[in-house]
This record gives structure tokens, C-alpha cells and sequence, in this order.
């Protein structure tokens, strides 16, 4: 799988501390090789899990947490299998992470709907 960022993702991953940021680097490079992760992998320990309220968006949009060492922060991502894309939507804190409104969830389509007008693929919101 590829790893495309969307240009919220970029900017929310540069105001995390360093620390962190490192951490979330190698559990998001995990899903190049395996789009929902689970367990122990090296020093980090992950779980990939879909966000019910997103979970009927075309492609589903998953949460990835760090488990240990534990982070405050959540990569929110969606899987476009067709094309072996792994798209990282968002990474916000955990409190944060759950956005259950239309104003998000607009949003998020407009992230994917961008990712397939920019890679030249046709979209379906559904």
C-alpha cells in the first residue's frame, strides 16, 4: 500500500511534539504493509478499529491508536483498496478524535473526494 497525506494531516502531525510525532511515524508507516493493524510491532503496540460514525462513508474512514507508549493522539484514515492507498485524513487528539457532526463529516469527504479528483479516479460518495 502507498500513503498519500491530506494537507490537514500534514499540518496536524507538524504541531505535535517531536516525541510523538515519531512515534505516530512509524505506526502510520505500519499501514503500508497491513491497512488495519493490530498488536505488538517492535516497541509499539497498535489497534486499527472503524469509526462508527464515518463507518458508512465510501471507503469507511478507521481510527489508528497507539496503545503503548500510550499517545493522546488518533490517526483518523481511509483505505482505498482498488487502488492500494492508505489516506490519512486527519490525526487529532484523542478528545478531539470523535467529531461526530456534518460540519466533520463534510470535511472528510472533501479530503477523499480531493484524493481521488488529484490521483484522476473517479469518485462515488456511495
Amino acid at each position: 500500500m502507498r500513503l498519500k497525506f491530506s494537507g490537514l494531516a500534514e499540518r496536524e502531525l507538524a504541531a505535535i511534539p517531536l516525541r510523538d510525532r515519531k512515534t505516530l511515524g512509524v505506526a502510520i508507516r505500519l499501514l503500508k504493509a497491513d491497512p488495519y493493524p493490530e498488536g505488538v510491532y517492535g516497541e509499539i503496540t497498535v489497534d486499527s478499529v472503524p469509526v462508527r460514525f464515518f463507518s458508512k462513508e465510501s471507503p469507511p474512514v478507521h481510527r489508528l491508536k497507539v496503545k503503548k507508549p500510550p499517545l493522546s493522539y488518533r490517526v483518523l484514515y481511509a483505505v482505498d483498496e482498488e487502488h492500494e492507498v492508505v489516506v490519512i485524513i486527519s490525526v487529532l487528539t484523542r478528545s478531539g478524535a470523535y467529531p461526530e457532526t456534518s460540519f466533520y463529516l463534510a470535511i472528510f469527504r472533501a479530503i477523499i473526494a480531493d484524493y481521488y479528483k488529484n490521483e484522476g479516479w473517479k469518485y462515488d460518495l456511495h
